[in-house]
């Protein structure tokens, strides 16, 4: 993916012919592995009985238990949790629950 346009000026040749990871793709790359990091890929907010699924999987709060449904039929998924445990939840035919 090219980094930008016009790095050859006006004329024919309107994208440069050269890219570096810290623009654009590199750049979107870094920013999701931060926000993975920090939240994981469902964050339970443990005060306000809250979930939130990042990155293509949904997730509700429902009985005490979180309900998450993931859109990419990964394996497992990273939770977070607003205290600071992590776990990995397996996901079986799209779906899971976790109690936190």
């Amino acid at each position: 993916m090219m980094e930008n346009i016009a790095h050859g000026g006006p004329g024919p040749n309107a994208i440069g012919p050269f890219t570096i990871f810290t623009w654009g793709n590199g750049a979107a790359l870094e920013a999701a592995a931060k926000v993975r990091d920090k939240y994981g890929d469902v964050y339970i907010d443990l005060d306000r009985r809250q979930a939130f699924g990042i990155d293509g999987c949904t997730a509700q709060s429902k009985d005490g238990a979180v309900v998450i449904e993931d859109r990419y039929a990964r394996s497992d998924l990273l939770v977070v949790m607003s205290d600071g445990r992590r776990q990995s939840v397996a996901i079986k035919d799209r779906k899971a629950a976790t109690r936190p």
